[in-house]
């Protein structure tokens, strides 16, 4: 009798112990966080982009945050960012928890410029609600050189 008690014990002992070893996991990392709480598309939902812009980009395995409360999509922009006339794309790419920004410069996926790479979770911040939400942002603006009468357009990082 006693031996079957102490089996028993043993049993519901085994059976215990996982409850509390996961009471013991440690906390997701903090690119874990920024990964589950940040909207990413991936670039096939850009069908402006060109489509060689587009397979560079899954190539490298991009997908593309999302800033936070927007309802449009946001961080892929085109503008004329070199010189007038030509027209670039950039492209907000995060890839393993890092994003940075790649400039396709007249449109061309070959070699394009990568711009401040940043893990994604310096850009998360609570809102009022204590949800974290992702507030890294590209935008294209437009901006008059002097001298000229033309428009370009200047690439903002935030």
């Amino acid at each position: 009798m006693i031996f079957r008690s102490l089996v028993i014990s043993a049993l519901l002992g085994t059976m215990v112990s996982p409850v509390y070893v996961r009471s013991q996991e440690r906390e997701p990392s903090p690119s874990v966080k920024a990964s589950a709480s940040t909207v990413y598309l991936q670039p096939m939902a850009f069908t402006e982009l060109p489509g060689d812009v587009t397979r560079e980009l899954q190539r490298r395995g991009c997908r593309i945050p999302q800033q936070a409360g927007v309802e449009t999509r946001s961080n892929v922009i085109r503008g004329e960012f070199a010189r007038s006339g030509q027209m670039d794309w950039a492209v907000l790419c995060s890839v393993h928890g890092t994003s940075r920004i790649l400039v396709f410069w007249h449109s061309d996926a070959a070699n394009p410029s990568e711009i401040a790479p940043s893990e994604d979770r310096i850009y998360l911040q609570k809102n009022p609600f204590g949800r974290l939400q992702f507030l890294r942002v590209i935008s294209a603006v437009g901006m008059f050189i002097e001298g000229c009468a033309h428009r370009r357009s200047a690439l903002i990082l935030n």
